[in-house]
């Protein structure tokens, strides 16, 4: 889904903090635009039927139109246009951080649910931020598959891949040291993992077609 601010992209500004007599009181001076943006964030989300699951997880686009420079020529800024982009504050992260502060409750429920981000930062003719939002898949797992992944973290399936990863494109016949090579690596990968590949196949013979079977279904392939 894409949504779209029009207008100069804001960048967050710090909390500030005043004193009343003996007290002293933060607060977020952005607090008004903030509200506003959700607000137009919300509606185009209900016009699009956009949903936002507590449970979800998701990646996030951010792309941030910047007014050319108006000290500039008319001419310079059409160059600035074509080529260059605003290497310059206000800085990403402060862009991106206003943004998520105020689509919570809009785009989604609290932004520690965006698992990914990219921010980029150009000239336009018409300033405007857009936020493209895009719904992480999440597979649900059976209890035999949760099973067999217990027996590993990933770390030690890439070792195992890396083992392998010199025969991804087959054996050369012609390399005479090919066996010993060979018999070298089943050895280890047997000594790393053979007791845990053992549980599987006599606890969960052939479970690879199942799961062949779910990646299929998801449009998913091997």
């Amino acid at each position: 889904m894409q949504f779209i601010i029009y207008g100069q992209p804001i960048s967050k500004m710090r909390a500030r903090t005043v004193k009343r007599g003996s007290y002293t009181q933060t607060y977020d001076p952005q607090t008004k635009e903030k509200n506003e943006v959700h607000l137009q964030l919300l509606a185009q989300a209900i016009d699009q039927g956009f949903r936002h699951p507590t449970q979800a997880r998701y990646r996030v686009e951010f792309e941030f139109h910047m007014s050319t420079p108006k000290s500039l020529s008319q001419s310079a800024q059409k160059i600035l246009l074509w080529t260059q982009y605003p290497a310059k504050k206000p800085d990403l992260d402060n862009l991106a951080k206003f943004y998520l502060d105020a689509a919570n409750g809009a785009l989604w429920t609290d932004d520690e649910q965006i698992v990914q981000a990219s921010i980029l930062k150009l000239y336009s003719e018409k300033p405007k931020t857009i936020i493209r939002v895009y719904v992480e898949k999440q597979i649900e797992l059976d209890e035999k598959s949760r099973e067999i992944l217990s027996l590993f973290t990933p770390n030690e399936i890439d070792e195992l891949a890396g083992m392998m990863l010199p025969w991804v494109g087959g054996i050369n016949v012609n390399d005479k040291s090919a066996p010993l090579r060979m018999v070298y690596i089943l050895s280890s990968i047997a000594d790393a993992a053979g007791s845990k590949f053992a549980k599987i196949a006599k606890k969960y013979p052939a479970a690879w077609r199942e799961a062949e079977e779910k990646l299929n279904n998801l449009g998913i392939y091997k």
